[in-house]
């Protein structure tokens, strides 16, 4: 399956990906191709993630890498990067963003 990384997901992985090569540049190239490496699996089996608890779709899913929760979204064609979020942040603050994909439980009817 096709996977799709929103501008969100991007910028929120170079900024992550910025602020720990500041101090330590051979870990963040490291961290940051590991998790591209871990989107590429989740493209091949893309209901390996766990179901973001929060939300409870079955369409939504996560995976945790290292200190971030990599969310994601399986369309009928492709599997979309939604956001990377930090596992210190406050989830309510995740809740809220994606409160609109609770109703999303069923698959789109064509």
């Amino acid at each position: 399956m096709r996977v799709r990384w929103s501008k969100r997901a991007l910028k929120q992985v170079v900024d992550a990906g910025i602020y720990v090569l500041r101090d330590r540049p051979l870990p963040a190239l490291h961290w940051a191709e590991e998790l591209i490496g871990a989107m590429c699996n989740a493209g091949e089996f893309p209901e390996s993630g766990r179901v973001v608890p929060e939300i409870g779709n079955p369409r939504v899913r996560e995976i945790i890498h290292r200190d971030v929760r990599v969310i994601y979204r399986i369309d009928p064609a492709e599997l979309v990067v939604m956001m990377v979020w930090p596992t210190r942040r406050d989830a309510r603050k995740l809740v809220r963003q994606l409160e609109r994909y609770r109703s999303y439980a069923r698959e789109p009817e064509a």
